[in-house]
């Protein structure tokens, strides 16, 4: 067993001297301190005390498990009282676990060389490095000051200065229940109980009003069902979610011939999107409210497939309505990994296969409409998968006018593409709508190409500055050279972390200065579909380098004078009457690089410059704000109108 492992001494078998219960590494056992966090140390010595208290209270040696289980729950409870959300319970047997296996690996050699000075001094790091680290189980792990936790997995804000001080100094400690913030506390649940009964009531008052002659308040038995309805009401919680069933024992005192009225919109939607039947829809939802006791089969309120089939139709008329008025269609595609079933012979397997899934999305407004599974990844099968469902589900696809995707030939492909075929359905040209962002990630990654080499996966570069990203964020900030740029005014408010990073550095590297606050924090996983992160990235490499080499140099200033400027541009102002602006921006700010660099961003640019296209720049010109211009405009599609040949 461990114990046995770490002393290295043969222990007699009738009684354990204190001298054979003293692990090489931590020393004596003793119990769990609990007005401090523990540290490593901490736990591994309440692990041996735990350990040696059950083996004399029992036969046979205890387990791993067993040992783990009773720490687990007594350090648990010691985080708890010091009001800090921790994980799982799981999580921390698992914790454990690896802590106890760690020590037995490092004490596997014991015997054979504890009279090794080399040994003996890894084992005396590992104690110290033990002693100083605090076993960590909260939920929160972000720094001070930039938590993205939920509200319910953060750290109090009055807690925050004490765990940094266990984590470091360890000079504060737990003391008795706080009075102030006990009373605080107190007074808010018993003001969430106040609006709770609140809440109860008024519904009960509702229930009253939606069964008109059901309930005779004059009656002696009605009066007795209300009573028994006010002692449910004034439950917990948990009983609350029974309230329908007792309501309607209240109104099965009288017969009534009342018809089940209640809107399903939700479930409506989820069987058109699972693509069930109304008879298997019907039958699972009133199963679910029979399993929860609300519904019997002789209730009013039981939904048949009828009731599902006008619900469905309500729903998907109430889409088209509330459609009508969008005029685009976004869609993206993706790879995703779902589960099958497949029918061997008489028997049905689970399968994970990967599955191209269609997003499809209305703008203006982001409103999801569905995803779809086409039947391969071509680009007929998606493009018929889209059509498809517009025309099976009512939707009036003719009255689209743009259409918006990434910049990958398989959208935006001139003869074969998603959008071109769509055109072709439809007998008509449509607006080209691409993603801006995406076109502006294309010559940051072309130009990475160029200057450092090929991607390797998902995530590698094959070339130095590449292979350096990865951990970046480690390396120490040496002075280097401003690079000016012109980042426009964004709410920060609106920024992811990521975002925000890149704001951050971009700001520091225009002035020449970086915040060890800033130096420390992660810029974000690198991945080949996050090329911002990747930029976060080489401006974090380029800040560290003494001697920055002539091509993270070019991959810098590329970043500061034109993919962030423009990034921003398009944060900023995301409507597509902006969109021939933002190509205007990224052509005249990239006109001040080398030579060298136009050379390989100029051709990238132009194959993706669909905003610079008639249509969009007479978007752009009947939108602008001077007079003259939106006239032209206005002239410039009349005349094409009379001409008739440009299909406009």
């Amino acid at each position: 067993m461990l114990f046995q492992i770490i002393t290295g001494i043969k222990m007699s078998s009738n009684v354990d001297t204190r001298a054979a219960n003293k692990c090489p590494v931590f020393g004596h056992s003793c119990e769990l301190v609990t007005n401090v966090l523990p540290t490593y140390m901490n736990m591994m010595m309440y692990y041996s005390h735990i350990r040696q208290k059950l083996s004399s209270d029992q036969a046979k040696e205890p387990t791993v498990s067993e040992i783990a289980e009773i720490v687990a729950t007594d350090i648990e409870a010691v985080w708890h009282k010091a009001s800090i959300p921790v994980v799982s319970h799981t999580r921390i047997l698992k914790l454990i676990r690896n802590s106890h296996d760690e020590l037995r690996k490092l004490m596997k050699p014991f015997k054979g060389r504890k009279a090794d000075n080399k040994y003996l001094l890894k084992l005396q790091e590992y104690a110290d490095k033990s002693r100083q680290k605090l076993f960590v189980i909260a939920i929160c792990k972000c720094v001070h000051g930039n938590c993205g936790c939920a509200k319910q997995n953060k750290v109090p804000p009055q807690e925050q200065h004490f765990l940094q001080d266990q984590r470091t100094m360890r000079i504060m400690f737990i003391g008795s229940v706080d009075r102030v913030s006990s009373a605080k506390l107190k007074k808010h649940y018993d003001r969430k109980l106040k609006e709770d009964s609140r809440a109860k009531k008024a519904l009960k008052l509702d229930l009253i009003d939606q069964c008109p002659g059901v309930i005779d308040l004059n009656n002696d038995d009605s009066s007795d069902a209300e009573i028994g309805l006010d002692e449910d009401l004034s439950q917990t919680e948990a009983e609350s979610n029974t309230m329908i069933t007792d309501t309607e024992t209240l109104t099965s005192s009288k017969p009534s011939s009342s018809q089940m009225r209640r809107k399903l919109p939700k479930l409506a939607k989820i069987c058109d999107r699972l693509a069930v039947s109304d008879r298997v829809g019907a039958a699972v939802a009133t199963s679910v409210l029979e399993d929860f006791g609300i519904v019997s089969q002789t209730d009013a309120n039981v939904i048949d497939r009828y009731k599902l089939r006008r619900e469905r139709k309500m729903a998907r008329d109430h889409l088209v309505d509330s459609t009508d008025a969008i005029q685009t269609l976004y869609f993206d595609d993706r790879k995703d990994k779902t589960i099958k079933l497949e029918k061997k012979g008489s028997c049905w397997y689970r399968n994970v296969i990967t599955e191209e899934h269609i997003t499809i999305l209305n703008e203006p407004g982001g409103k999801f409409i569905t995803h779809l599974a086409p039947k391969s990844s071509s680009v007929r099968d998606i493009a018929d998968c889209i059509y498809t469902y517009y025309e099976n589900n009512g939707y009036n696809i003719t009255n689209i006018l743009g259409i918006g995707c990434n910049h990958t030939a398989t959208y935006t492909g001139p003869a074969g593409g998603i959008i071109r075929l769509l055109e072709i359905k439809l007998g008509r040209p449509l607006q080209w709508l691409p993603c801006l962002l995406h076109a502006n990630e294309l010559p940051l990654r072309h130009l990475i190409k160029h200057l450092d080499g090929k991607t390797t996966g998902p995530q590698g570069f094959s070339g130095p500055i590449g292979s350096a990203l990865l951990n970046c964020e480690l390396q120490p900030v040496y002075n280097f050279v401003a690079i000016s740029s012109s980042i426009p005014d964004v709410s920060l408010s609106e920024l992811s972390t990521d975002q925000r990073y890149l704001h951050e550095m971009c700001l520091s590297v225009m002035t020449g200065s970086c915040s060890e606050e800033l130096a420390r924090r992660n810029p974000g996983k690198m991945a080949h579909s996050r090329w911002l992160t990747t930029a976060n990235r080489i401006l974090r490499l380029y800040i560290s380098q003494q001697n920055p080499t002539h091509s993270l140099q070019m991959l810098a200033t590329y970043i500061m004078q034109v993919y962030a400027p423009v990034w921003f541009a398009i944060k900023s102002k995301p409507s597509c009457v902006d969109g021939t602006k933002h190509i205007w921006l990224t052509v005249h700010l990239s006109r001040s690089l080398p030579t060298e660099v136009k050379n390989i961003i100029d051709p990238v640019i132009q194959r993706n410059a669909y905003f610079a296209h008639p249509e969009n720049l007479l978007i752009a010109m009947v939108t602008d704000d001077r007079d003259h211009t939106k006239q032209l405009g206005l002239r410039r599609i009349l005349k094409a109108r009379k001409e008739q040949k440009t299909g406009i």
